[in-house]
């Protein structure tokens, strides 16, 4: 094994960083186009001409600003309220959980009462973070 010196590594060192951080902005360019021809599509993939899946991107639970889901009060049945919302409530001495809906209910009484419920939904999404890039299975 070849002798380095301290000067040496430090150096390579230094130089693998400046690598590493121009591979990171590239990644992350290459990936802001892929999420953009996804969303071009309205797929949750990346396909290729002949159709082929070349990326899938993950599914990211949305994140809803509350205070504009007080109008779904208006729009959903009594029913519907007390399946989908929980008051706050404090876990004895561990968590504390806001006040909030069911997010899994609360979209199957969307799918059922239609536009009404998902415009109130559509204005509370809060922008987040686009799923992680995956591999299709076997590759």
């Amino acid at each position: 094994m070849m002798h380095f010196t301290d000067e040496q590594i430090l150096q390579f060192y230094k130089s693998a960083l400046v690598s590493l951080e121009a591979a990171t902005a590239l990644v992350g360019r290459y990936e802001q186009e892929i999420h953009a021809r996804i969303d071009r599509n309205g797929g949750t993939a990346w396909v290729n001409d002949q159709g082929e899946i070349l990326l899938k991107r993950e599914h990211v639970t949305p994140k809803y600003d509350m205070t504009y889901l007080v109008a779904l009060k208006e729009h959903l049945p009594d029913e519907a309220i007390a399946e989908v919302f929980h008051d706050a409530w404090d876990e004895p001495k561990v968590v504390h959980h806001d006040a909030g809906y069911n997010g899994t209910k609360l979209n199957m009484w969307a799918r059922t009462l239609g536009n009404k419920v998902t415009e109130v939904m559509d204005r509370a999404r809060l922008p987040g973070k686009l799923g992680r890039l995956t591999m299709p299975d076997g590759e």
